[in-house]
């Protein structure tokens, strides 16, 4: 029996059509002798079944019971993802006004009272002042970390065209006083254009190429090779990787500190540090937020080392989006 609130337009349905003489297809529900309520999907086109003119529906109508739960179970999803992005959008706010603005405050007055009292202070009240200031100076980095995470968690996928040699030499422009201060040396041969977020893009080669320039031995001189070339989905590394879609494999190799292969799957985590901050300043997000940025362009990362004998980044994104590459 058609369940009564849909009757009416089941009715109406089939009376338009029969009266064009044309298909239809309806979803519509039904009670079952037990009394459950069912999800059906009728159609049926208008067509003839003898010799002396006669016509009638031949179709056929599926139990779509399973398929409608899943449907509303995803729509009830949506909501969910949609109200923690609002979340998400103002602990944004909370975090750029709210939190940074008394921060800002301990900062100023510190250097104020260090600056106006500094004959009235004693050597370990002035270390106080700047133990202070530098713990208020990572709390602020860790701040700022955090909303630039959030924000790529949020960022809408309008892919652009993006040549990847450009985008890296914008991010040694930027890093362009610790290459000098380092004397580093950096050797890229990249060529590849994909679809992606170019401000993202940036973001993850300055994380990447400021980690090789940070982490590694002060007598040493940093040595940094990035390069790419074009690859089929199935000779890639990646096991979640699609075959016959076309990926840019870019690989960052540096003469680092390097790190245990033991950790090499716990450094994309969140506030994860494989290194004391007495040794190398961090907030333990950079990487989080790379494997953020690859994921946000259905792509994939790792990364391989030995302690003391460097590090390399392997990043695979798709060339294009939407459809599979040539």
């Amino acid at each position: 029996m058609i369940y009564e609130p849909d009757r009416d337009l089941f009715i109406k349905t089939y009376t338009e059509a029969y009266e064009k003489r044309g298909p239809f297809k309806i979803n519509y529900r039904v009670v079952s002798p037990k009394g459950e309520i069912k999800h059906l999907l009728s159609t049926a086109e208008f067509k003839r079944i003898s010799l002396n003119d006669q016509y009638a529906y031949i179709g056929n109508t599926q139990d779509v019971t399973q398929l409608r739960e899943a449907q509303v179970q995803l729509e009830e999803k949506m909501i969910e993802l949609k109200r923690s992005n609002l979340d998400l959008e103002q602990f944004a706010y909370v975090a750029s006004h709210d939190l940074q603005e008394p921060l800002r405050k301990i900062q100023a007055f510190g250097q104020r009272l260090k600056e106006s009292h500094t004959n009235e202070l004693s050597l370990e009240a002035l270390d106080y002042l700047d133990r202070m200031y530098s713990a208020s100076s990572r709390m602020r980095k860790l701040i700022d970390d955090l909303l630039t995470y959030s924000k790529a968690t949020r960022d809408h996928k309008n892919f652009s065209q993006v040549k990847l040699q450009e985008i890296i030499s914008k991010a040694v422009k930027e890093l362009d006083y610790q290459i000098e201060l380092r004397q580093a040396l950096i050797n890229v041969n990249v060529s590849e254009t994909i679809e992606g977020l170019p401000s993202q893009l940036l973001q993850l080669f300055l994380n990447l190429l400021g980690n090789s320039l940070k982490f590694i031995n002060k007598d040493l001189i940093p040595e940094i090779s990035i390069n790419a070339i074009s690859r089929d989905g199935q000779d890639l590394i990646f096991k979640d990787a699609l075959k016959g879609q076309r990926y840019c494999l870019i690989q960052i190799e540096d003469n680092g500190i390097g790190f245990a292969p033991s950790d090499a799957g716990k450094m994309f985590d969140i506030f994860q540090r494989l290194t004391t901050r007495s040794e190398f300043e961090g907030t333990g997000i950079g990487l989080a937020l790379c494997k953020k940025i690859v994921e946000n362009h259905s792509g994939f990362i790792s990364a391989d080392g030995q302690p003391g004998f460097g590090a390399t980044f392997t990043i695979a994104l798709p060339i294009k989006h939407g459809k599979f590459s040539k």
